[in-house]
């Protein structure tokens, strides 16, 4: 009776992890599923954008210009969780002093940007800002927010209008994230820069100096209704700054960076608008 028993219950219990290991099967099979086709609409939209930014902009190829930013991105990388070769930099001819995230770990910057930097390390706080905004996904959920999932499948398999993909790109490139997205990257970048033994004070300058920009007081860039104006993030970035070393040498020599600067200077405009 007693082996009746046990042999009852051993089997019980195996019917119940078999079912549960089906059942988890099953789940994950799903959760792949849907990872898979985010990676792939995430993928598709960034293509899709670039195409659009390459229609109405030129590309910058030139080599001084990219081995320089790439340079800075190495040096970012060293200490820190995210691999360059997941992140994609596109440097376009625009006097727009701005630089955001696309989905899929593409970064673009400006030329207007670049030609307002004074310092790598300024230059070095964007992109870490822009990596940050990475890893958090936030263009993807912002996307996503906006225009809803399905919105997006279909925008990449041609069944949305072209005023989506217009939309989806003047959103990304634009002041689009709400007050807890920015604080995060802002708090994020800033332990990209200290991991790399780089103060974020160059990044809070470069702020307070494009808060005063043409003259204008910092009340005047308020980042529409959703973002901080930028003192107060200059502000709020000193808060969190610990760099634990400082480089004992210039993160780019001071003739590459020279050099680089003029290329710029010959490719851009009278910078427009603020955007970062």
């Amino acid at each position: 009776m007693m082996r009746k028993v046990l042999f009852q219950g051993t089997i019980s219990l195996l019917i119940f992890f078999g079912s549960w290991l089906i059942m988890a099967q099953v789940e994950w099979t799903e959760i792949l599923r849907v990872d898979k086709q985010k990676d792939e609409t995430e993928s598709a939209l960034a293509e899709i954008l670039l195409k659009d930014l390459e229609n109405n902009y030129e590309r910058i190829n030139d080599s001084i210009v990219i081995s320089t930013l790439d340079t800075l991105l190495k040096k970012l990388e060293k200490k820190n969780i995210f691999d360059r070769e997941d992140i994609n930099l596109h440097i376009f001819n625009n006097s727009e002093i701005n630089a955001y995230a696309l989905p899929d770990g593409h970064i673009v910057i400006n030329s207007g940007l670049i030609h307002e930097t004074e310092r790598p390390e300024e230059l070095a706080g964007v992109m870490a800002h822009e990596i940050a905004h990475i890893q958090a996904n936030h263009a993807m959920k912002k996307l996503v927010r906006e225009f809803g999932l399905n919105m997006l499948i279909s925008m990449i398999s041609g069944g949305a209008g072209s005023d989506v993909l217009k939309q989806s790109g003047r959103l990304l490139s634009s002041r689009a994230f709400n007050r807890e997205m920015e604080q995060e990257a802002d708090r994020l970048g800033v332990q990209i820069l200290n991991r790399s033994g780089i103060s974020a004070e160059p990044l809070a300058d470069f702020l307070y100096l494009l808060a005063n920009y043409n003259g204008l007081g910092s009340e005047a860039l308020v980042w529409l209704s959703t973002h901080p104006e930028l003192k107060s993030r200059a502000a709020y970035i000193l808060e969190f700054d610990e760099p634990q070393q400082t480089h004992t040498e210039a993160l780019i020599e001071e003739s590459v960076w020279a050099e680089m600067k003029s290329r710029i200077h010959r490719e851009v405009g009278a910078p427009e608008d603020i955007g970062l």
